[in-house]
């Protein structure tokens, strides 16, 4: 066989290898043309369309990740600290009265605690005697907390669960390279510092203020979700409609869906700061800052006239007195309208950058997996 008849297989395998590659950069160059314009982790394209609304949304989206990490990471050491707490009286009271009920409750959670350590020492190359020196030194770990609890002011507690779970995770995500999550997570755990030394003394109060948060949590989750779309839809229309015509389809359905959320936001508005409010409460005692008259207006002002403008309104409700260490009521539903606001504002921008992209002629093709 020739030189040249053996040559003629490579050529043509170049040939393929060489055709794939460009059906591949056509796949990747078509993926790119209909890239979702509002898919992405820090929402940059929605920002750049809107301009400077779209600026203020971003840094608003920073602003709501840093108060969901912070309340997450409250809620998650109020809980766990309450829980250890309640068991630690529990076993405190059993040994004094002399109950042996105490001496097999701590078996019971010492075998419990000792499996967790032997569980999440398990490695590859890590000897069992080791394991079970772990998994003892989360025994004696989880004895000094139980009995630092009941000699602790609960700050001080607080503060120490914090930073123990802190930077074992910092750690993580440093060793992930993830530093925006990072510096997020860093700024949550500093404020979560700083609470911890404010906050009312014991540890009764936990469970009531870790609800509160995970309301916050809930709604002003939603409305991260509104910005980065990925609330639940029906995608049957968006599916099967051109992708010239998608855009409209978009706008249509983002106004609906703005129309609805402002409904909601206006009951929940009427809800709280209406004349007939529940919150709107007589108020006897206002900060030192504030100026004379209108302290006068507030202390001596109510019943409110037919009249009093919604600011007028709302003073009267966030002033309204609370009991000490309790929150106060207005507190604990103002994360309703104040997550609807986002959302509107939200759907009615990506109303408007999909109305401009119909206008524009653009073609749009839904991204799979971007819900």
């Amino acid at each position: 066989m020739s030189d040249e008849e053996k040559s003629e297989p490579e050529e043509s395998d170049a040939v393929d290898e060489s055709s794939e590659i460009d059906e591949i950069d056509e796949e990747s160059d078509a993926s790119e043309e209909f890239k979702n314009p509002l898919e992405a982790d820090d929402g940059p394209a929605l920002s750049e369309r809107l301009g400077a609304i779209g600026v203020v949304d971003h840094w608003i989206y920073r602003v709501e990740t840093v108060v969901v990490v912070t309340f997450l990471i409250l809620m998650s050491i109020l809980v766990f600290t309450d829980v250890v707490y309640q068991l630690s009286v529990t076993l405190s009271q059993y040994f004094d009265a002399g109950d042996s009920n105490g001496y097999s409750l701590s078996g019971v959670l010492a075998a419990f605690v000792g499996a967790m350590g032997w569980a999440a020492s398990k490695k590859k190359d890590r000897p069992a005697g080791m394991r079970a020196g772990i998994a003892l030194g989360w025994i004696a770990g989880s004895a000094l907390f139980a009995y630092l609890l009941l000699v602790l002011e609960s700050s001080t507690v607080y503060r120490l669960v914090l930073v123990a779970f802190a930077i074992p995770i910092a750690l993580k995500f440093k060793e992930l390279g993830e530093s925006k999550r990072l510096g997020v997570f860093i700024v949550s755990a500093v404020i979560a510092f700083i609470v911890f030394g404010n906050l009312p003394t014991g540890f009764s109060w936990a469970q009531s203020y870790s609800l509160l948060m995970l309301l916050w949590v809930g709604f002003l989750g939603a409305s991260m979700a509104a910005r980065e779309r990925r609330h639940l839809r029906v995608d049957l229309a968006r599916k099967t409609l051109p992708p010239e015509k998608l855009p409209w389809f978009n706008t249509a359905s983002y106004l609906a869906a703005a129309a609805f959320s402002a409904v909601v936001l206006y009951l929940s508005f009427e809800y709280i700061f209406g004349f007939q409010s529940s919150y709107i409460k007589p108020i006897w005692e206002v900060p030192s800052w504030m100026p004379a008259g209108m302290k006068d207006e507030l202390i001596n002002g109510y019943p409110l006239p037919e009249d009093a403008s919604a600011f007028r309104r709302a003073l009267q409700v966030f002033f309204a007195p609370s009991e000490p260490g309790e929150i106060p009521d207005w507190l604990k539903v103002l994360a309703i309208p104040v997550s609807f606001l986002l959302i509107t504002l939200r759907f009615i921008g990506h109303a408007v950058v999909f109305a401009r992209m119909g206008i524009a002629g653009e073609s749009y093709s839904e991204v799979a997996g971007g819900h």
